[in-house]
């Protein structure tokens, strides 16, 4: 299946062409210009590089956040109508997923991505893998929350325990965007309530959600689509503007169910 995937949820932004599970090509930009500039000149230089035509597309993949709402509906919408219009699938793959995918599974280890969610909260949420497993497995919602809540919304999720308890993983693994500025108040956070834990932070260059991970993953999630009039993004936390009207988020709010 030769699927063009298209992630925009961060300042960054990255798309790329997958025949199954090869990668053909990948084009990641994190430059100042828009994504509503860059997006379609992007997508139409990695298919000319790659001599693609657009009819020979047979599905388009695109990130569905968390992330910023902006970028999520550049992406999205640019998504529905290349699939519209070449009248072929869309398969919407939430952004930690993708984040996950870029980072080998660690059996005994808590992943958690982090990453800015503005008005000093963090989007996140944890990821796990058993002993045998080849796969990271989502054990909670999709959050918004202060980055100092994380370690005991972990706790309270009895992903993590404030003792050494046997088989309670004891590393927590962060990667994101939010790390630069969050990421000392969650290690403050960690070792005010749970010593015994370990807090790992990835290397820089896979904080980024990839599309080329969504390309690979693609046909995973097209088995779960729910059709373009049921795809939207993960926004997990009301708009500006709903704030103002409705009240600011509340601590710890959180979509999606967990195990994707």
């Amino acid at each position: 299946m030769l699927t063009l995937a298209i992630e925009t949820s961060g300042t960054g932004g990255s798309v790329a062409l997958a025949q199954g599970n090869r990668l053909v090509a990948e084009l990641l930009l994190s430059v100042r210009e828009t994504h509503s500039r860059r997006l379609m000149p992007s997508i139409s230089y990695l298919l000319e590089r790659t001599g693609v035509r657009r009819e020979e597309l047979e599905c388009i993949a695109v990130g569905l956040g968390p992330g910023s709402f902006t970028g999520l509906r550049i992406g999205l919408s640019t998504a529905i109508g290349l699939s519209m219009g070449l009248e072929i699938p869309v398969a919407g793959v939430p952004t930690f997923d993708m984040l996950a995918a870029g980072i080998p599974p660690l059996p005994g280890v808590v992943f958690c991505p982090v990453t800015d969610a503005r008005k000093l909260h963090v989007y996140t949420a944890a990821y796990s893998c058993s002993g045998g497993s080849a796969a990271w497995h989502r054990r909670t919602q999709f959050l918004v929350l202060p980055p100092e809540e994380l370690p005991g919304v972990l706790h309270e999720n009895h992903i993590l325990s404030r003792d050494s308890a046997p088989d309670v993983p004891a590393t927590v693994l962060l990667a994101g965007d939010a790390i630069p500025e969050r990421g000392e108040a969650i290690l403050e956070a960690f070792a005010a309530g749970f010593p015994g834990v370990t807090v790992v932070m990835a290397p820089e260059h896979l904080w980024i959600p990839r599309a080329a991970s969504a390309a690979v993953m693609a046909r995973r999630y097209l088995d779960k689509s729910v059709g373009v009039e049921g795809l939207g993004p993960i926004y997990v936390r009301r708009s500006e503007a709903e704030e103002k009207k409705y009240g600011s988020v509340a601590s710890g709010a959180g979509f999606g169910a967990a195990g994707t």
